[in-house]
């Protein structure tokens, strides 16, 4: 095989390792992060929650050139956050919702996950410190549940 046979399938290679990744990273939440990852992508997501604008208009809002915005706007279209459609000679960019509701539930999720997780924390943590307060009041020869003059004073001074 020549020299010139191997470099084109070397390339090709390349190419088609690369289309795989990048479908493979579109087609996972990890897709979706990265799309919203970078400043610019996130503040054009902002932009086009509000309405679905032409690359013109959305690089008015930014310091650099149209093809650097498109580019932006490709991974954004990659993640399935946006989705592109002509009207005249213009392409116009909308959002799309669903990705980002899914990412929201699946925050939430996490969040409530976490809070309950702390809630029984706190609640073991409250039992733990009865248990020790009934323990010392057993020690001191007081009734149980009973609560000593130091500490209603110190209830009163809240």
């Amino acid at each position: 095989m020549g020299s010139w046979m191997v470099t084109c399938i070397l390339l090709w290679s390349v190419a088609l390792a690369a289309k795989i990744s990048n479908r493979m990273v579109t087609d996972t939440p990890r897709g979706l992060f990265h799309g919203l990852a970078d400043p610019t992508r996130w503040q054009i997501v902002q932009l086009l929650s509000r309405k679905g604008l032409a690359v013109s208009e959305i690089a008015e809002h930014f310091p650099m050139s149209r093809p650097a915005v498109s580019k932006h706007l490709r991974v954004l279209r990659l993640a399935g956050l946006v989705v592109e459609r002509k009207e005249g000679r213009h392409r116009i960019y909308e959002l799309v919702a669903e990705p980002l509701e899914q990412i929201a539930g699946a925050l939430e999720r996490l969040a409530t996950g976490i809070g309950t997780q702390r809630g029984r924390w706190i609640s073991r943590r409250l039992s733990d410190a009865d248990q020790w307060a009934e323990e010392a009041r057993a020690a001191a020869g007081e009734a149980p549940g009973e609560e000593t003059a130091d500490e209603r004073d110190q209830w009163r001074s809240w």
